[in-house]
């Protein structure tokens, strides 16, 4: 997957059953997102090693969340629940 930002390309890759991300930046790491399940719901971990990424990691992470989240609502929808 790739996403436009301001003129940047960053690259994702990773395990996307496990919800485990690395997003890069050419050959430089923007952030590593980790999906936990709680028993109230689900929770992002973000590391961001540098600071000046952090407003553009959090945009990427919101819309990985909304890409899931309609994951979830189709295939909801699609076994009749």
């Amino acid at each position: 997957m790739k996403l436009y930002i301001k003129q940047k390309v960053f690259s994702m890759s990773g395990n996307f059953l496990e919800h485990e991300y690395e997003v890069t930046d050419g050959a430089e790491c923007v952030m590593r997102m980790s999906r936990h399940w709680f028993t109230w719901g689900d929770s992002y971990e973000l590391d961001i090693p540098r600071p000046e990424n952090d407003l553009p990691a959090l945009c990427v992470a919101l819309a990985v969340d909304c890409m899931n989240a309609d994951a979830r609502d189709a295939a909801a929808i699609g076994s009749g629940d």
